[in-house]
């Protein structure tokens, strides 16, 4: 249990004031005596690592390398997950993947889908996709023979086949989408040769149903171009919608040169049948090339679409709607490397991860609420970053699944309907000694957490407190400041303790305490920018983290008030009353 300061070097406090409306101070109380709404609480659970049950794949006699875990994919029932481990002692061309259930139980190596005539288990395969029941999996398979194929392997009976009657060149498609039943396959770009009727090659997308042969939804010839118009490269896949019967590409109707400010790409839909309209009325001098998780809605009403317009410019992430082409802006970045993103299968959810904004700004596998118009990092700077691959999420908004180097975890964004804590810590209460922190010179507060562990409280490695604004732990404007403080030299952070200090009254017993939070001062117009987005009274959004030493973690958010008045008797602008302490368990609107 870690019972030092997140600060290197913390001095003496000087003229702290613990503003308590209770009797008693807070350090005698075991819980502070305003509790705040845990509006949000999520897990994340190591399900299996390099030295669990995967090390009965013995690694070969005096090596030192362990294996190392990277793509992974999620069943849309949430019942399994599909991931690749490979043995780092090989150069990455040792190999394997497994199936594991959503509560690790059900481990199953399935490497039987990499059959003898797979050029590499490392390299010579695209992404992996298991179908919503978890009966399938897919992957693409790059044969000896110069060819790729979709191979299938049936779980219930360990088979292994094609799962579409034809071949690709390698380089026309590393991944592939599949509808929610994967009766249909979105495959990509396809030349099938010449034609003598036509007196031309044959070129364009197409999809392919189960067990069966390909067929083109778009022929390129008929789609608008100035220069190269029979040019295959100019075209690539975005996705396909679930119900099968959409899907999206890219195309470049004008190519001047590599680098050339003038090149013209757009995004367009397609269905099956052939009836094929841009995205959106704009040409952009580069467009992306999709999400194997997900650019749709079921239906393909709804459509992520991201963008550079002109060379040098931010990319920027739309969601479209695909019935009227008007598009509504969800992130943007000046980075070189784009945000990757994905929508949910009910359309309701994006979640979004990497660089935004023009600042070095982050997101940390940011869920963003199509329908509240909200957001919330389902991840955190003070954990460990994401090492390799974030799976799908699954159908009922809830889960998906992270591989770092040694381990697969598993992330439930929903625990208050019913949450598994059997290995990650339980974070059941949070209270403040005050129900507002006072923008003021001498004001501070306490804070108080009670923590559990099903395998005791040693267990627990550290609690940790955490800013939120506006849901995420760094905002899309520049905020060079966090606006609570915890004196002195902090990073807008804090540890909490549970060994007798820092407020904390009884060691070893679960209550995690910091009795010296206030408000960041000085500078409002550079620094401390969140004083002045914001008018006071303002809340600011609270984060606890609780991590325990096998790498299981649980976050846990509320809200504070943060008031440049003294709120007694004063009445909050959305009609919350500081005297009324019956109403501070409330979630304000």
């Amino acid at each position: 249990m870690r019972t030092t300061s997140i600060i290197g070097s913390r001095v003496a406090l000087v003229s702290a004031v613990i503003f308590v409306l209770a009797a008693a101070p807070a350090a005698a109380q075991s819980m502070a005596p305003y509790p705040a709404p845990i509006d949000y609480k999520q897990t994340i659970t190591t399900l299996i690592d390099d030295q669990g049950t995967i090390a009965l794949w013995p690694l070969p006699a005096g090596t030192t390398l362990w294996r190392e875990f990277s793509r992974v994919a999620a069943s849309g029932d949430g019942a399994k997950a599909v991931f690749q481990v490979c043995d780092l002692n090989t150069g990455g061309e040792g190999c394997r993947l497994f199936l594991i259930g959503a509560n690790g139980t059900g481990f199953e190596d399935i490497s039987a889908i990499f059959t003898p005539d797979l050029v590499s288990t490392g390299w010579s395969w695209g992404n992996l996709r298991i179908n919503d029941d978890a009966s399938k999996v897919f992957i693409k398979a790059q044969l000896n023979d110069g060819k790729a194929y979709i191979h299938r392997y049936d779980v219930g009976t360990g088979a292994t086949t094609s799962a579409v009657n034809h071949w690709w060149w390698p380089s026309a498609f590393d991944w592939f989408a599949i509808d929610d039943d994967a009766s249909r396959f979105f495959v990509g770009k396809f030349d099938q040769g010449w034609d003598p009727g036509l007196g031309r090659n044959v070129r364009g997308m197409y999809y392919a149903d189960h067990d069966s042969t390909i067929a083109q939804y778009v022929d390129i010839y008929d789609l608008p171009c100035n220069g190269s118009c029979n040019n295959l490269n100019m075209a690539y896949q975005v996705g396909g919608c679930a119900d099968g019967g959409r899907a999206f590409f890219s195309w470049m109707s004008d190519y001047l040169g590599n680098g050339h400010p003038d090149n013209r790409s757009a995004q367009w839909v397609s269905t099956i049948g052939g009836a094929v309209a841009k995205v959106t009325a704009d040409d952009h001098y580069w467009v992306w090339q999709g999400d194997w998780r997900g650019v749709s809605d079921h239906s393909g009403s709804k459509v992520l679409y991201q963008y550079r317009h002109l060379s040098g410019a931010p990319r920027i992430t739309d969601l479209v709607d695909v019935a009227t082409g008007a598009s509504t802006e969800l992130t943007w970045t000046t980075d070189l490397n784009p945000v990757t993103a994905f929508i949910t299968r009910n359309g309701d959810f994006v979640m979004v991860s990497g660089k935004k904004g023009d600042a070095g700004q982050q997101h940390y596998l940011t869920m963003q609420d199509l329908q509240w118009d909200r957001n919330r990092d389902t991840w955190s700077y003070h954990l460990p970053p994401v090492g390799r691959e974030v799976s799908n999420i699954t159908n009922n908004d809830r889960t998906y699944f992270v591989t770092n180097r040694y381990d697969l975890q598993r992330v439930d964004m929903a625990v208050g309907t019913g949450g598994d804590f059997s290995k990650a810590p339980d974070i059941s209460e949070i209270a403040f000694t005050h129900p507002y922190l006072w923008h003021d010179d001498s004001a501070q507060i306490g804070v108080t957490v009670r923590v559990s562990d099903s395998q005791g409280l040693a267990n627990i490695d550290t609690v940790t407190l955490a800013v939120l604004v506006e849901g995420e732990e760094e905002p899309i404007w520049s905020m060079p400041r966090k606006p609570l403080a915890f004196p002195t030299g902090d990073p807008g952070s804090t540890w909490l303790y549970d060994d007798g200090t820092h407020g904390d009254a009884t060691p070893a017993d679960g209550v995690f305490t910091f009795d010296a939070i206030a408000t960041r001062k000085t500078d409002p117009t550079t620094w401390n920018t969140w004083y002045s987005h914001f008018t006071l009274p303002h809340q600011v959004g609270i984060r606890i983290l609780a991590e325990d030493v096998d790498g299981n973690s649980t976050i846990a958010d509320t809200t504070l008030w943060i008031t440049d008045v003294d709120m007694s008797p004063a009445i909050f602008a959305d009609g919350f009353e500081s005297g009324d302490t019956s109403r501070w368990g409330s979630v304000a609107p």
